[in-house]
């Protein structure tokens, strides 16, 4: 990328001031030029008042030189500055008593550098810290009169700090376990984000063979580790499908069930990121959490377990050519929670591969178990520092609403009140 210069009273929530680093074959970049300008008359000297710390003030007659020479830009990234200069810009004539007695001139004096930071790897994130690389920052435009003297900051300017997501170039050592590839920068700094899990791991593995099967992510029951794949709708936009209660069939009996909103919620950089990991958190809750059951006293058993079990007989879904019983939660736990113990697909959503053969039920927990948890992060937006993600450029122009927006209305509410956040007995009879 190219240089970019600052807007003194830019704002980089509007996509004003914003810097992404460049990585390049032996390290990564940032690179900016920074300005100033003053108003002059005449515009070959001028006198200026620099108030001091003491209360007192230095006033300058002198060439525009000797103030270029005594300001200097400082921020908390370490930048190299180069190629500064000075000049003139805009003379114009003026008449500064308001009649004819006669004209001067004036214009603008601008200052100006290029600035340089080069690393080796991209800055490291700490969410808990205020001192981060990445992300706010302030460069102060800072006077001191001569060397030793005390220095007043003259200007401020806002701007951001952005990583590239698809690059590479992260201080951390997160591989795919399967390939040895290094995780992309999207993954290590949102997985940063959410507090490094250390049984959450970036893939390209896909687990499945089923024809269309290409999941976000999956979790692995024999590990107890969740994988978030190398797809891009972990890191711009995906969606959730949400859930009410209401009345359906099961087994030819109108009852009480888990049905389709018919809306879904699109999430956004590091909220895509969150509703994969969530969904499938979902899928991990399941598999190691029991429910105390209605049926035998003082007996437990695991939500989820293994398709085809003896507590787990759904009949297989009519779409599935290998007639496969189950679709891994428990019957009796399923009839508890709004779904429907002889369907491996309650809801209707999820007769394709390779949910007609695995079942969506389990599916429909996943989604409820992440949109309950996305709801409780949704301030997470703050900490969304991809170039790809939810603060970059304006985002009152990239997105229809902010930060997340609901099919029903278009915006950041839905049109339902009822939507699930939790199953209705999710411990069974507590």
């Amino acid at each position: 990328m190219g240089a970019k210069v600052w807007i003194p009273l830019g704002f980089p929530e509007l996509g004003e001031n914003e810097l992404v680093f460049r990585e390049t074959p032996t390290g990564v970049t940032l690179e900016t030029a920074a300005s100033a300008w003053f108003l002059a008359s005449p515009p070959e000297s001028f006198l200026l008042r620099i108030p001091n710390p003491d209360g007192s003030a230095t006033v300058i007659s002198d060439v525009v030189e000797w103030y270029a020479w005594r300001l200097f830009w400082r921020s908390r990234i370490s930048f190299q500055w180069y190629g500064f200069g000075y000049g003139y810009d805009h003379l114009q004539a003026f008449n500064p008593d308001h009649d004819h007695s006669g004209q001067r001139m004036r214009g603008n004096i601008f200052i100006w550098a290029r600035a340089r930071y080069s690393a080796p790897l991209l800055p490291d994130y700490n969410p808990n810290s205020s001192t981060n690389l990445l992300g706010s920052q302030v460069m102060e435009m800072v006077f001191r009169e001569r060397s030793g003297s005390p220095t007043v900051v003259v200007g401020r300017a806002r701007y951001e700090v952005f990583f590239p997501a698809k690059g590479t170039r992260h201080p951390g050592n997160n591989t795919d376990p399967y390939t040895g590839q290094r995780a992309p920068n999207w993954f290590y700094y949102y997985w940063r984000v959410v507090g490094s899990p250390n049984d959450v791991f970036f893939t390209t593995y896909n687990p499945y063979q089923d024809m269309g099967a290409d999941p976000l992510g999956y979790y692995d029951p024999a590990t107890n580790r969740i994988f978030i794949r190398n797809k891009k709708e972990n890191y711009e936009e995906t969606s959730i499908r949400l859930f009410r209660v209401g009345v359906s069939q099961c087994n030819n009996q109108s009852m009480q069930l888990i049905v389709s909103a018919n809306d879904t919620l699109k999430a956004r950089g590091i909220h895509a990121f969150l509703t994969t990991l969530y969904h499938e958190r979902g899928h991990q809750w399941a598999y190691n959490t029991q429910f105390r059951s209605c049926q035998i006293p003082n007996a437990f058993f695991p939500i989820a377990g293994s398709r085809g079990r003896s507590r787990d007989q759904d009949l297989s879904h009519s779409n599935d050519p290998t007639y496969t019983i189950g679709d891994g939660l428990d019957d009796e736990w399923e009839l508890l929670n709004g779904l429907c113990p002889y369907s491996k697909d309650t809801t209707g959503l999820f007769g394709y591969s390779p949910y007609d053969r695995l079942g969506g039920d389990a599916e429909v927990v996943a989604e409820i178990h992440a949109y309950r948890h996305l709801l409780q992060a949704r301030g997470l937006w703050r900490h969304d520092w991809s170039d790809k993600g939810l603060q970059f450029d304006n985002p009152l122009e990239r997105f229809p609403s902010f930060p997340w927006t609901y099919n029903s209305t278009n915006g950041n509410t839905p049109a339902h009140s009822d939507l699930l956040t939790d199953l209705p007995r999710p411990y069974g009879c507590q």
